[in-house]
This record gives C-alpha cells, structure tokens and sequence, in this order.
C-alpha cells in the first residue's frame, strides 16, 4: 500500500514539472500513457507474460486515468 502511494505521488510530481515545461496537461499525459502502455502492456504481450484482452483493458484504463489527470489538472490550475 505504501508503494502504490508512493508512485502516485511520484508520478503527479513528474506530471507537474512535465507540464511546466510543456504547457499543455493533456500532451503531456498522454505521452505519458503511451510510453507506461508501450513500455508495459506492448512489451508484456509481446513476450507472452499477458494474453491480448487484459493488456487491451489495461490500456483503456491507462489512457482514462490520464485523460482524468490532466482534465482535473486543467480545471485546478485555470486562473481565469
């Protein structure tokens, strides 16, 4: 438990400073989603450790998660 609170934390701090450099929140999460896609479920699915419809699931999930973070992201840090 303390792990996946740890890499939640890790990965809204490097989503931050990302989105300090780029300037858009939504790029930003979905570069990061399809490096955590490729880097994960590709590579998985390819070596045989995951069949196709789970990864196919996990995807999804990735993605929306993501989406969700940049679009709270955007609506948090909106200053007009």
């Amino acid at each position: 438990m303390l792990s996946t609170a740890l890499y939640q934390v890790i990965a809204i701090l490097f989503f931050d400073w990302a989105v300090q450099k780029s300037g858009q929140a939504m790029h930003t999460a979905w570069v990061i989603a399809i490096s955590q896609i490729l880097l994960v479920d590709v590579n998985y699915w390819m070596i045989g450790r995951r069949e196709l419809e789970p990864a196919l699931y996990s995807v999804v999930i990735i993605f929306v998660i993501w989406t969700a973070v940049a679009f709270v992201y955007d609506k948090l840090s909106d200053t007009a």
